[in-house]
């Protein structure tokens, strides 16, 4: 059974609400806007990256459960997997089932090594998370507010550069970037009428994705995953699965 996950009501200055795709809460968000110069991967091929000024849009969003406990977390989410991050293959701001602009998310492929909560039949998964880097011309098609935005570009240092050689960086505050090749526990989410098949939500914005430590890899049986450790990323220390997940975990 799906649960839903409510954040708190904020008041910004400029207010976007519009649903995560495919995430188990209601986005009310307030877009600290800034701009950059750096070396931004393509999100065409993922693999060329070119100079491009970057329009990054933070978020702020007031969870109104405190993800950062092991009972709610657990309880909050169907599915706990451990997983290999196999590909980042795109972002978007389109729902092709619902016809739908939402929140950009970032797309890609994993490999299921272990479900410790839920049964994912398939090792092998698309996924979408939160957040992410696109173009700006596709971003802006998903705004509901593009003359504000415009507006804004207008007046930041933005003005005479083209949108074709802007990027948009959009993520919440205080959330992770996914990295290719890295292993991780993620809580997953999914919902028939808004996911593809076999296609999962990895929810819970820096709680629901925690990497696990290089050297536990080499070592770990996924008969045994109770002494994995895995990666608080608030404080950026090491602890041990067992105090992250409401479960027994041992075997």
């Amino acid at each position: 059974m799906k649960k839903q996950l409510n954040l708190k009501t904020i008041v910004p200055i400029l207010v976007i609400s519009v649903f995560a795709c495919g995430s188990m809460y209601y986005v009310s968000q307030q877009k600290s806007l800034s701009t950059s110069s750096e070396k931004s991967e393509s999100v065409l091929n993922n693999k060329e990256t070119t100079e491009k000024k970057v329009f990054n849009v933070n978020w702020k969003a007031d969870l109104s459960v405190d993800l950062s406990s092991s009972s709610v977390i657990t309880d909050a989410f169907d599915y706990i997997s451990l997983v290999r991050i196999d590909s980042i293959d795109g972002v978007s701001n389109y729902n092709s089932l619902t016809g739908k602009y939402v929140n950009p998310y970032t797309y890609g492929k994993a490999t299921i090594l272990k479900n410790i909560k839920g049964n994912i039949s398939n090792n092998q998964i698309t996924y979408r998370r939160l957040g992410g880097v696109m173009s700006f011309d596709d971003w802006l098609k998903g705004d509901p507010s593009p003359e504000k935005i415009m507006k804004i570009r207008e007046e930041s240092d933005l003005k005479n550069i083209s949108t074709n050689n802007i990027m948009v960086s959009s993520k919440v505050d205080g959330d992770i970037d996914i990295e290719v090749g890295k292993t991780y526990v993620v809580f997953l989410m999914r919902d028939d009428k808004i996911n593809k098949e076999n296609e999962y939500f990895i929810d819970g914005l820096q709680y629901g994705l925690r990497e696990v430590q290089q050297s536990n890899i080499s070592t770990y049986s996924t008969n045994d995953i109770s002494n994995l450790k895995v990666k608080n990323n608030v404080t950026g220390e090491w602890e041990k699965l067992s105090s992250v997940i409401n479960l027994d975990i041992s075997e």
